[in-house]
């Protein structure tokens, strides 16, 4: 997750892989808040579908 944070920091555009693994990580590390975070930018960005996938498990995963 640190590296993802700095690398939004020096404004790297993650590609779809890096967002599931950061979903992902998201929802095994139970942070509801940050998957939501990163969840509404990929909806802005007009997001893939497995990425919209990713984001739906992770939210679900986390009770949301």
């Amino acid at each position: 997750m640190e590296l993802f944070e700095q690398m939004q920091r020096e404004g790297t555009i993650p590609n779809r892989f890096t967002l599931v693994l950061v979903l992902t990580a998201c929802a095994s590390l139970q942070v509801l808040e940050e998957g939501r975070c990163i969840h509404a930018k990929n909806i802005q960005r007009g997001c893939e579908c497995e990425i919209l996938t990713a984001s739906l498990t992770c939210m679900s995963n986390m009770g949301a």
